[in-house]
């Protein structure tokens, strides 16, 4: 009867086991599973937002826009250049006028000025006005100028693609020692001649990645230049 009750009992026990083990399999699937199907779908909505943002970049500042902009700026500026021209004409003529006038006064006082030995007075020169400076236009004074022979390649800078690169280039800036000398007016100033996002030169620290890139490339000269210089010998001493 013992025997019997074994015999039994074996079986059982292995339909057990196998219960467990195959509802043990069955939650760590399911798990996985769970896992990651939401893993999937972080990268789909990551992946959507970075598409979001490449459209809208791609549509935000389209080209002929900007070279119409361009067009009015050439036309401001030739407009600004005329009437200085005009304004330089008119203060010539009065120099003309001061300066015959002044010479009509010599002739006619002349003995006068002879007898009594007085010096003739100076003509007084009007000062020219200063040109004033265009509220949109950077400051290459203080930031130098480049062009395309000294051109640094900007796209190692976070945030400035080969089409951003261009619309820099097609304002003056070429180099990171421009970019590095940006305070906050130039700042504002380039965002809005390239039609860029607001804020996005901050965020994406380009003032301090040009200063970076500078510091590699002094750092990068200094070690071709310690390989170029050859090395002296050593004197020994007697």
């Amino acid at each position: 009867m013992q025997e019997g009750l074994d015999t039994i009992s074996i079986p059982v026990a292995y339909i057990e086991l196998f219960v467990l083990m195959f509802g043990s399999f069955l939650i760590g699937y399911l798990f996985a599973w769970y896992y990651h199907k939401k893993n999937a779908e972080r990268k789909i909505d990551k992946a959507n937002e970075e598409i979001k943002l490449l459209k809208r970049e791609i549509s935000h500042p389209p080209r002929n826009e900007y070279l119409d902009y361009r067009s009015s700026y050439k036309d401001q500026l030739k407009a600004q250049r005329e009437f200085d021209r005009e304004e330089q004409e008119e203060i010539d003529a009065l120099k003309l006028n001061l300066q015959n006038r002044a010479f009509s006064e010599e002739v006619v006082t002349a003995p006068l000025r002879a007898e009594q030995k007085e010096p003739a007075p100076a003509a007084v020169e009007p000062k020219e006005p200063e040109p004033e400076k265009d509220p949109k236009a950077l400051d290459f004074e203080r930031l130098g100028t480049a062009n395309f022979a000294h051109k640094d390649d900007l796209q190692k800078i976070i945030g400035i693609g080969p089409y951003t690169e261009e619309k820099l280039n097609d304002i003056g800036i070429f180099t990171y020692r421009q970019i590095s000398k940006f305070n906050d007016q130039d700042i504002e100033l380039v965002t809005e001649l390239i039609k860029f996002f607001p804020d996005r030169i901050k965020n994406d620290r380009w003032v301090q990645k040009a200063k970076d890139l500078m510091d590699d490339q002094q750092g990068q000269s200094r070690e071709d230049t310690d390989e170029d210089e050859p090395s002296q010998p050593v004197m020994r001493k007697a």
